[in-house]
C-alpha cells in the first residue's frame, strides 16, 4: 500500500510475522522461568535448614542490588516523563503508539533474565536446607503465650533459655500449645512458624559461642513483644553434656536481696460454704522490677496446679500433696490486680485463688514513665494522613482551563480536520476572518 490520505500503513504480513516471532520468544522465556520456579518450589517449601549466615547475606545483597538497579531505571523514566509532559511543557507530543515490538521484547527478556538469576542463586543456597542432618541432637521447642519452653533429650526443661555446646548441630522440633507463634533466631537467619497440633523442624549449627536472642515473630496477643528468649552457646569442655545449662547456670531458690514469698494451697479455710478452699495469704503486693520467687505449697490431699494470669502468664503444671514448687518472674509489668489460681476443673471457683498487685514504675514527680516507642504509632498515623492528603489534593484539583502560549493541537477525525486552543491562521481575536471576502 502506498502513501495515501491516511498515511503509510505496514503490510498485514509483516505485522503478523513480527508478532508471531515475538509470541514464540515470549513463550520460550516464560516457559523457562516457570520451569526454574517449579524446580525451586520443593526446596523453598522446606522450612528446615541452616546455611552459613554469609551465604544468606550475599544472596540478600544480590537481590537488593538488582532491585535497586531496576528501581533507579523505572523511577528515572517516570520522573523524565512527568517533567517532559507536564502541563506547562513545550516538549512536542507525538501521536500515541499501540504496538512496539522492540520495547515489548526488552521488557520481557530483561525481567526474565533477572528472575532466572535470582532463582538460580536461591536454588544454590536453599538446596543446603532440604535434608536434616543425622549427627545431631534434638530439642523440643514449645511455644505458649508468652513464653518458650525447651525440652532436652533427657526430658529436662528450661524456660525462655536454651543451652547447647559450641559446634553441635541442633534440630529444633517446634510446635505451639495455644495460638500460632513463630520461632525466630535472627542471628542464624532462622524463622519457623509454631502451630498447634503440628510439629515443624529446623536445625542450626551452634557456632560461634555466645548468647543469641530468640523472638516470637508472629503476633500472638497483647504481650507478644515480651515473648523473648536466649540461646546460650557455651564452649566445649564447660559442661559434661552437649546440651542443657552448665552447672550453676540455673540458681536454686533466690539469694539475699531477691523476694521470696510463700503461698499455701489449702482445702479448707475458705470464706463461705460455696468457697470452702483457699490460697493463703490471699493478697500480695509487689514492688516494680523485683526478682520474685513464689514458693507454692500444696497442703491439701490431692494434686493441684498454680497459674499466674497475664501479663506474666506463668504456670506450675503439678504440685503433689505435701510438696512445693517454685515459680520465678520479674515484676516488670504493673498490674492493678491479677489472679494466681489452680486451673483444674472447678478448683478456682471453690476458692483456690490469690490476688497479686504489681506497683507502677514512677519517675520525676510521680508520673508513670512511658516508653518512647509509644509515640511512634501516632507519628506513623499522622504521616500516613499527611501523605494521603497530599495525594488527594493533586488527584482532585481542577486542571488549568487554558494552555500556556498559543499551542494548537491539530489532527484528523475521520476526514474532518480539527483544532483545539490557540488561534487559527486567518482568524482574528473575535473568531471572524480578517480582510478578504468570499472567493
Amino acid at each position: 500500500m502506498g502513501k495515501g490520505s491516511h498515511g503509510w500503513q505496514p503490510s498485514v504480513t509483516s505485522v503478523s510475522a513480527g508478532r508471531h516471532w515475538y509470541s514464540h520468544l515470549s513463550a520460550t522465556v516464560l516457559g523457562a522461568a516457570i520451569l526454574l520456579i517449579g524446580l525451586a518450589s520443593p526446596v523453598a517449601a522446606h522450612a528446615a535448614g541452616s546455611v552459613p549466615v554469609d551465604e544468606w547475606d550475599r544472596l540478600l545483597l544480590i537481590v537488593l542490588g538488582l532491585g535497586t538497579i531496576v528501581a533507579i531505571v523505572v523511577y528515572s523514566i517516570l520522573v523524565l516523563a512527568l517533567w517532559r509532559y507536564r502541563e506547562s511543557s513545550d516538549y512536542p507530543r507525538k501521536k500515541p503508539s499501540t504496538h512496539n515490538t522492540r520495547l515489548e521484547v526488552i521488557w520481557t527478556i530483561i525481567p526474565a533474565i533477572l528472575v532466572t538469576v535470582v532463582i538460580v542463586l536461591s536454588l544454590d543456597v536453599m538446596s543446603n536446607t532440604e535434608d536434616l542432618p543425622e549427627d545431631s541432637i534434638t530439642i523440643e521447642v514449645i511455644a505458649r503465650q508468652f513464653e518458650w519452653r525447651f525440652v532436652y533429650p533427657d526430658n529436662t526443661t528450661t524456660l525462655d533459655e536454651v543451652w547447647v555446646e559450641e559446634g553441635q548441630t541442633v534440630i529444633f522440633e517446634i510446635h505451639s500449645e495455644d495460638v500460632i507463634h513463630a520461632f525466630s533466631l535472627p542471628a542464624f537467619r532462622l524463622k519457623v512458624d509454631a502451630f498447634p497440633n503440628y510439629v515443624d523442624e529446623a536445625y542450626i549449627t551452634a557456632e560461634p559461642a555466645g548468647d543469641y536472642d530468640i523472638y516470637c515473630a508472629e503476633f500472638c496477643g497483647d504481650l507478644h513483644s515480651s515473648m523473648l528468649g536466649t540461646l546460650h552457646i557455651y564452649p566445649k569442655g564447660t559442661n559434661d553434656k552437649p546440651w542443657g545449662p552448665p552447672p550453676g547456670e540455673i540458681p536454686p531458690p533466690p539469694e539475699t536481696g531477691e523476694i521470696t514469698v510463700d503461698r499455701e494451697i489449702r482445702e479448707d479455710g475458705g470464706p463461705s460454704p460455696e468457697r470452702p478452699w483457699s490460697i493463703t495469704p490471699s493478697y500480695l503486693e509487689l514492688p516494680y522490677e523485683a526478682d520474685v520467687t513464689l514458693r507454692v505449697w500444696n497442703n491439701g490431699t490431692m494434686d493441684h496446679t498454680f497459674r499466674l494470669e497475664a501479663p506474666y502468664d506463668r504456670y506450675i503444671e503439678n504440685i503433689p500433696p505435701g510438696e512445693f514448687r517454685y515459680l520465678n518472674f520479674t515484676s516488670d509489668k504493673p498490674t492493678g490486680g491479677i489472679d494466681g489460681f489452680c486451673d483444674l476443673d472447678g478448683h478456682r471457683e471453690r476458692g483456690l485463688r490469690t490476688l497479686i498487685v504489681v506497683e507502677q514504675e514512677r519517675g520525676g514527680e510521680g508520673i508513670v514513665v512511658e516508653d518512647a516507642s509509644d509515640a511512634v504509632l501516632p507519628f506513623l498515623y499522622g504521616l500516613a494522613v499527611l501523605i494521603f492528603g497530599v495525594m488527594a489534593f493533586f488527584a482532585l484539583r481542577t486542571p488549568k482551563a487554558e494552555k500556556h502560549g498559543d499551542h494548537v493541537l491539530e489532527g484528523k477525525d475521520g476526514e474532518n480536520d480539527y483544532h483545539v486552543g490557540g488561534k487559527v491562521d486567518g482568524e482574528g481575536d473575535d473568531g471572524e476572518a480578517e480582510g478578504g471576502g468570499a472567493p
